[in-house]
């Protein structure tokens, strides 16, 4: 049903963007040149930056490894949720920056534009359970990093890689929650020791800790660097 409901989002925008701004699809950031490299190199990045939390959380006693699944079922399970993953994270990324952002930095200015997209993403999971202010902060930095990164690429695919590679590795390749949500059968099982939630992240999962906040900043202080040099050699 969830696979179904993002679907049905992105063909609305789709739809949109063809039938009302009377623009080719492409114009999201759907160009065919380098797609199948920029979405792998995006989904090694999401995997890299969910690892780099995850054993940070790891050497600091936050998470401990509970248990290994190695049969077929698990693995044939878990390699039909990449494509759903990348889906919800192609619609999200489309819905929240590829679409949005061009939209709100043509009425105001870029900064402005990735603050409003940045809260609107961020308010898409209000709803979630185990929610805190930091995990709030972590969707914000994430929502901010996501689309720094989607203008440094100039293309969709980097980002709804790195998005979906982060869902996937939290739910179905290490076993915890995303976004407050369980996902199921999973590789592996990584569960949260101490009641720091502010340093495990709690119900919420990784996402709500101060860990995540820290990675997040990195990756902004790194693209806000690259996209600075990029404007000065212009």
């Amino acid at each position: 049903l969830e696979l179904l409901a993002f679907g049905f989002i992105l063909n609305t925008v789709f739809r949109w963007t063809r039938k009302v701004e009377k623009r080719p699809i492409r114009t999201l950031g759907f160009y065919r040149e380098n797609f199948l490299s920029s979405l792998l190199k995006g989904f090694g990045l999401g995997l890299a930056l969910f690892l780099l939390t995850l054993l940070g959380l790891v050497a600091l006693g936050q998470y401990r490894l509970e248990s290994i699944h190695l049969n077929l079922y698990s693995l044939v399970f878990v390699v039909f949720t990449i494509p759903f993953w990348i889906l919800q994270g192609t619609t999200e990324e489309v819905v929240a920056r590829a679409w949005l952002l061009p939209q709100l930095a043509s009425r105001t200015n870029l900064k402005l534009a990735i603050l409003i997209s940045s809260v609107l993403f961020t308010l898409l999971h209000v709803g979630n359970s185990g929610l805190t202010p930091l995990s709030l902060v972590n969707l914000f930095l994430f929502g901010v990093a996501m689309a720094l990164y989607l203008l440094k690429t100039d293309t969709v695919w980097g980002v709804a890689g790195i998005h979906g590679a982060w869902n996937f590795a939290q739910g179905n390749l290490f076993g915890v929650l995303v976004s407050g949500q369980s996902s199921g059968t999973s590789i592996m099982k990584f569960t949260p020791q101490g009641n720091q939630d502010w340093l495990s992240g709690g119900s919420f999962g990784i996402e709500g800790s101060i860990m995540t906040s820290l990675v997040l900043l990195l990756l902004i202080v790194y693209l806000g660097y690259q996209l600075k040099k990029e404007n000065e050699r212009m």
